[in-house]
């Protein structure tokens, strides 16, 4: 067992006896090569929450700059970190696996002797170094520059030791990942089978008849406002990025799917929601995400937010046009009359031109028992699989504090 000692670091506290603490800019060094007029010779390259991934240059989606000539160069086995917005950013660090290049807001680092920069990469991906990172910023964005990043203090064990932690972890969490690369293609699989079973379910019989939309519904208009009017608690509120979430099952309201805005946006009355109403985004960054919509079936005060329209019930129990638009024959209709290139929109007068197959009333009460069943049921079985993958996240989590903080010794 390590004998131990005292770090000094508030989110390590205990160390071995034998391992150092050091400032990081006594084990990473900055790289800031710039690529200049040559970049068409460098792979883009992007930070995600899965590393450092290799990006087409020539393809859309998101802001592209005018040149890409103030890019840095990245070399195989960089370390490429985020410190600005350090508060609230999805994505901190990433090894890179590619030479190529990165936007220039990100910080590179390269190892200097007795580094193994995977040690440093599961070190400050996991233990959430950020925290700390935050206090030390004076900056209302939480930016830090490459020079404070330096002055902070950080851990450093003997290489030997960091190369067996590194093989240490390679291992044990590439099965982890392997389990939970499973049970995430068991949900999408669910998930297929949930949207075949809409699918054969709507699709329309001769006994159905053929009415325009908005014979059901009148048409409205989010709240105009931006992510920054949300707060932490007031009016609850679904916008567009809710309405594209994964967790929007588009049949009900999770409450994953709720944010706030202020109590002085209602005299807003005109982007008010009533139960059986729908909220639909008025754009979407791609094809299959035309038609997503929200079926309200809360009765409580609620709004529909920035890039939504509102279709208004005259009828009550829309459960039905909840599986309607969830449905592929629905779908075709939106996507032959979206426009766009980077960003598809959908508009009120779209809506307002679409026909729609309705059965007898009998025959949708008959179909809402039947899909509500057997979502029911999938949904159950996809709660479970999510509940796998955070205990085996939070089990990865725990592994690699242990190791990489000497907690657990690495033989």
């Amino acid at each position: 067992m390590n004998e131990m000692k005292q770090s000094g670091i508030p989110y390590i506290w205990e160390i071995p006896k034998n391992w150092e603490v050091k400032r990081n800019k006594n084990l990473l060094r900055v790289s800031k090569r710039i690529v200049g007029e040559n970049f068409n010779k460098y792979q883009l390259l992007s930070l995600t929450k899965r590393g450092i991934v290799e990006k087409d240059i020539t393809q859309g989606g998101g802001k592209q700059p005018d040149t890409f000539a103030t890019y840095q160069a990245v070399e195989k086995d960089n370390l490429v970190m985020c410190l600005f917005d350090l508060d609230c950013s999805a994505v901190f660090v990433g090894m890179s696996n590619y030479n190529g290049m990165i936007s220039p807001a990100y910080d590179v680092f390269y190892p200097k002797e007795n580094v193994n920069i995977k040690y440093y990469e599961y070190l400050f991906r996991y233990i959430e170094n950020e925290r700390c990172y935050v206090s030390q910023s004076t900056s209302l964005r939480f930016v830090l520059s490459d020079v404070q990043f330096g002055w902070i203090r950080q851990i450093q064990p003997p290489i030997a030791t960091q190369n067996r932690i590194v093989a240490y972890l390679d291992k044990h969490t590439a099965i982890i990942d392997k389990q939970i690369e499973a049970n995430k293609k068991a949900i999408a699989l669910l998930g297929e089978y949930r949207a075949s079973a809409i699918d054969a379910k709507m699709q329309p019989k001769n006994t159905w008849k053929i009415e325009p939309l908005k014979l059901h519904f009148d048409f409205g208009k989010g709240l105009s406002i931006t992510k920054e009017d949300l707060v932490e608690d007031g009016l609850p509120v679904i916008s567009y990025g809710q309405v594209h979430s994964k967790d929007n099952l588009g049949t009900t309201i999770t409450d994953d799917l709720i944010k706030f805005v202020p109590e002085s946006f209602l005299e807003n009355k005109n982007s008010l929601v009533n139960k059986d109403d729908f909220i639909f985004a008025d754009t979407s960054e791609d094809l299959e995400g035309i038609g997503n919509c929200v079926y309200v079936d809360r009765n409580e005060t609620l709004f529909a937010g920035y890039h939504t329209i509102i279709l208004k019930a005259r009828g009550k129990n829309n459960k039905f046009f909840a599986y309607l638009f969830k449905s592929d024959y629905w779908r075709r209709q939106l996507r032959s009359m979206a426009y766009g290139t980077k960003v598809y929109s959908v508009t009120q007068t779209m809506l307002r031109q679409i026909k729609i197959y309705i059965p007898p009333n009998e025959e949708q009460k008959e179909i809402i028992a039947s899909l509500d069943k057997m979502c029911k049921r999938v949904d159950r079985i996809i709660a479970y699989r999510k509940a796998i993958i955070e205990k085996l996240e939070e089990y990865k989590k725990s592994l690699i504090y242990e190791a990489v903080t000497g907690k657990k010794e690495i033989v």
